[in-house]
């Protein structure tokens, strides 16, 4: 049986019980996990460990009147849909989804486009286009995807998502030093100083008005208003204005200030892990060994209370 991870018992709630989870920027919980979290929504709580101290756990509440919404972050909800209905019933869902045509060596598994776009208009059919946002990032430059290239394969997910959301998300690729080993090893001619190339420039313009054609505002994600001037502006990804309208409820503008410095989102509460998502991607900041992250997931355990093995729950 699943250990139960050592915890203080006066905080395992917050004072405001009400609040956004974050289903998660550390993993893609619909894609890997998809079983654990609805067997948490039965029970009603997660364990959620301090990604800075193991030794902090804390006990999220993942009843119905505790939460005002969850986001989900996902390349591929597709293991979610059986649940979908259920989770709809007693929670307001939102999907944060990314589709970017990339293939190895820069993602190992990739995800097949037209797959994605039709599972991304199924889920939009289920619980609606204003609870769906496409994220095209990170865009990245090299010598295969160059900016023609990105124009191409943006021009065809907008246009197949058109009508099935309203929002897409860009950014370009932070460069984490581990992402940037993982790509120099892979042989990967990354492209640097991107903003002071004209093709990269007239590449974001395009994309911009390609996303208004198509009826989808487009925003940039943590990039200190530096793609305004191609008419992406920022703004938050867990975006409290977003749920509010969707739902009818005013939400908190409390900015979440456990992100990075530029990050816009809305005050939420992350039930993920780092180093869980086996998916490969050489950009990732969310794994430092992809070897661990597909040996974590063939050993967990889906009724354990956290992302965690079990084994190492009291270490």
């Amino acid at each position: 049986m699943p250990q139960v991870l050592k915890h203080n018992e006066s905080t395992l709630f917050p004072e405001n019980n009400r609040q956004i989870i974050s289903a998660s920027r550390r993993t893609d919980i619909p894609s890997f996990y998809a079983k654990w979290f609805i067997e948490r929504i039965h029970k009603n709580y997660v364990l959620v460990r301090n990604p800075f101290n193991r030794n902090r756990v804390k006990k999220v509440s993942l009843a119905p009147n505790d939460v005002d919404a969850i986001v989900f972050w996902t390349r591929d909800g597709s293991p979610m849909l059986p649940f979908l209905d259920e989770l709809a019933k007693e929670y307001d869902i939102f999907f944060l989804w990314t589709i970017t045509g990339y293939s190895a060596p820069m993602e190992q598994y990739p995800v097949n486009i037209e797959h994605s776009i039709e599972r991304f208009q199924q889920f939009s059919d289920k619980i609606g286009s204003d609870r769906m946002a496409l994220r095209y990032d990170p865009i990245i430059i090299t010598d295969e995807y160059n900016p023609a290239r990105h124009i191409e394969i943006f021009d065809k997910i907008s246009s197949q998502s058109k009508g099935y959301t309203s929002r897409v998300i860009v950014s370009l690729m932070t460069p984490y030093s581990s992402a940037l080993r993982r790509m120099k090893n892979a042989g990967i001619n990354l492209e640097t100083d991107l903003l002071e190339n004209r093709d990269v420039r007239n590449m974001l313009k395009e994309i911009a008005e390609i996303a208004e054609s198509n009826g989808q505002r487009i925003q940039a994600c943590s990039m200190g208003s530096e793609l305004a001037q191609f008419g992406i502006p920022d703004g938050a990804c867990i975006d409290s204005d977003w749920i509010s309208k969707s739902t009818g409820r005013a939400l908190s503008h409390l900015k979440d200030s456990g992100q990075r410095k530029n990050c816009l989102c809305t005050k939420s509460v992350d039930i993920g892990a780092y180093d869980t998502c086996p998916r490969g991607c050489v950009y990732c900041y969310a794994v430092k060994n992809f070897a661990n992250a597909e040996k974590f997931l063939k050993n967990f355990d889906f009724k354990s209370e956290g992302l965690y093995l079990v084994r190492e729950a009291n270490r």
